[in-house]
């Protein structure tokens, strides 16, 4: 195999890496978002307003959907995520 051939396939297997990342992603959000969902109903730690904020946070920062769901202790869970809604100006919610 000469030098260009192997090029080639290094190319060729970046390409395929790359593809398949990107469709994993593209399939991978909306359930990432789906999950933290489920956690949202199962704490019932919430009031409507604040599942409201807290649903617009996800939809806007699935990077904080992601670690809601990472957290496996529930009162973390909540006070992480009042957190995040206090930093991102969501913070006047009735918590009740």
């Amino acid at each position: 195999m000469s030098q260009a051939d192997s090029i080639s396939d290094v190319g060729q297997a970046m390409n395929k890496v790359a593809s398949a990342l990107t469709a994993a992603t593209a399939l991978a959000t909306p359930v990432r978002r789906q999950k933290a969902l489920g956690l949202l109903g199962e704490d019932g730690e919430y009031s409507s307003e604040e599942e409201d904020a807290i649903m617009d946070l996800f939809t806007d920062h699935i990077n904080i959907a992601d670690i809601y769901t990472g957290i496996q202790e529930k009162d973390k869970r909540v006070k992480y995520v009042r957190g995040q809604l206090a930093k991102k100006g969501r913070g006047r919610v009735d918590f009740e």
